[in-house]
């Protein structure tokens, strides 16, 4: 019921029923909040008890405190002996709550002994004291029969906060501190594997900045408090934290970098191993860590592969960490980054907080499903942003790599008999028009301009003889001659300058 609404009515009753010589004699009301020594961080709620309610219909009154100590959250309504609801209750500010009831149907209510009328929660911000109050903002009032005020006495409450350490702000995922939530944050999970600490109040696991008490230990290097890499707010660091990362992978602040990027050493680095695929089918990489030599013991490593989105269906690849040197007992994180096409994110560590044996050897293969190519293609695939950690999260080294993969053309692409007597030139085109010649019309249907993403430029009749570019800038295009009488497609490669 809209609070202006409530203040009308008692306006009313005030008029109607207070011009005598004073209040009906009656048993006062009494309406307390409860006190409570509560810690930075934590989430608290006070009771509002009431007794000697007798045949009341309606009441109205309100709370004050320190906005600077405590922050309101939500009202428990518990057993709820009134039948109360969240549209009798009203918070105009961060220090005031309010609280209007009226009986729907005009019935004279009773409450046996002592009730909770509902409980108000808060998070204690910093410490000091401050009082639950019940102030004039709304005054409180009890109205009885014939709508009489009956008199009400109040107890205001307290709330000590301790002094304690200064809260942190928390990114849920974030767990290095970068402001960005990606691949390497699975590191400080496995670091921080089964440490225990306060839970966060609330335990939201939303990308936004929450408070909550550090705990006691801290990643060793960087120097990041456990309660960061405790994303999922309980009291333990765990595969839940994982879960965490994976919901908001990707989630970043304003200025944040969507790469991570990390000082390198020259030193282990990964490369891979691939056979040419033919178009449409996997292209597995089989990663190596280290190159025939002996890398330092280590325990997690986080890295980026990233391949030509146009040429690769992101949609639909697999990671098998099987083998791996880093160890069995692992977590693994994969993830196509939604920040940059084209680039997935990988990230294996330990949770034993024991590093793997010194050797250099397979960190998993990586199945990437290919998209159609008009001609056998060969494609950069780079590996970046490297890090690789002992449990002490020392970095052992890092560099990238980028070797090329061949994605080979359907045998139907292949070129059949006619396409020895078709010429194109000249190529690089370095005028406005590339000429054609050599085209058998008994066996070409008609003749089309792609770039490198596949999209049709142009479509052009058999007895075409010339093409002009002028409106192409440079790079590399594919003109295709499509086989009149069979699926068979002849590509030509094209250079622009």
């Amino acid at each position: 019921m809209n609070n202006n609404y409530l203040a009308i009515c008692f306006t009313a009753i005030h008029f109607f029923t207070f011009v005598g010589n004073g209040l009906f004699a009656q048993t006062p009301v009494e309406l307390s909040v409860g006190s409570a020594t509560v810690s930075q961080g934590q989430n608290e709620c006070l009771p509002v008890t009431v007794s000697n309610f007798t045949e009341i219909v309606t009441m109205q009154w309100s709370l004050r405190w320190d906005p600077a100590l405590i922050e309101y959250t939500n009202v428990d309504f518990g057993s709820n002996p009134l039948g109360l609801n969240a549209t009798q209750i009203n918070s105009p500010n961060d220090s005031t709550l309010r609280m209007s009831w009226l009986e729907p149907n005009n019935q004279l209510i009773t409450l046996a002994g002592e009730q909770i009328l509902l409980s108000v929660c808060f998070n204690a911000l910093n410490s000091g004291v401050t009082s639950l109050a019940f102030e004039q903002d709304l005054p409180t009032e009890f109205i009885g029969s014939e709508f009489m005020e009956v008199p009400a006495n109040t107890t205001d409450g307290t709330v000590m906060i301790p002094p304690g350490p200064a809260l942190l702000s928390i990114l849920p995922g974030d767990t290095n501190n970068d402001s960005i939530v990606n691949a390497d944050d699975l590191l400080g999970i496995g670091l921080a594997f089964g440490s225990t600490g306060p839970a966060r109040e609330p335990a939201t696991t939303n990308f936004e900045f929450v408070n909550g008490l550090p705990w006691d230990q801290s990643t060793p290097q960087s120097e990041v408090n456990f309660a960061l890499v405790n994303a999922d707010g309980n009291t333990t660091i765990n595969n839940l934290d994982q879960t965490v990362v994976e919901l908001n992978f990707g989630q970043m602040i304003p200025g944040a970098s969507g790469t991570p990027q990390y000082p390198f050493m020259t030193g282990a680095f990964i490369n891979f191993e691939s056979s040419p695929v033919e178009s449409g089918q996997f292209l597995v990489l089989d990663l190596l860590l280290g190159q025939d030599e002996v890398i330092p013991p280590g325990y997690g490593i986080s890295f980026t592969v990233e391949v030509d989105p146009s040429l690769f269906d992101l949609s639909d690849f697999t990671y098998n960490s099987s083998g791996n040197i880093i160890g069995d007992d692992v977590l693994t994180l994969v993830e196509v980054s939604p920040v940059n096409p084209g680039m997935i994110e990988i990230a294996i560590v330990r949770k034993d907080q024991q590093n793997n044996i010194s050797t250099a050897g397979s960190i998993g293969s990586l199945s990437l499903r290919t998209n159609d190519v008009f001609a056998d293609t060969e494609t950069p695939i780079t590996i970046r942003s490297i890090r690789y950690i002992d449990k002490d999260e020392n970095t052992l080294g890092g560099a990238s790599t980028v070797t090329s993969a061949t994605i080979l053309a359907p045998v139907s692409t292949r070129e059949p008999a006619w396409a020895e007597a078709i010429s194109i030139g000249p190529n690089p085109v370095i005028g406005d028009k590339l000429n054609i010649s050599g085209v058998l019309a008994n066996k070409v249907a008609k003749l089309t301009l792609i770039d490198l993403n596949n999209r049709i430029l142009g479509t052009y009749p058999v007895d075409t003889e010339n093409i002009n570019v002028s409106d192409l800038v440079a790079g590399t295009y594919y003109l295709i001659f499509s086989d009149k009488n069979t699926a068979t497609l002849l590509a030509r490669k094209i250079v622009v300058q």
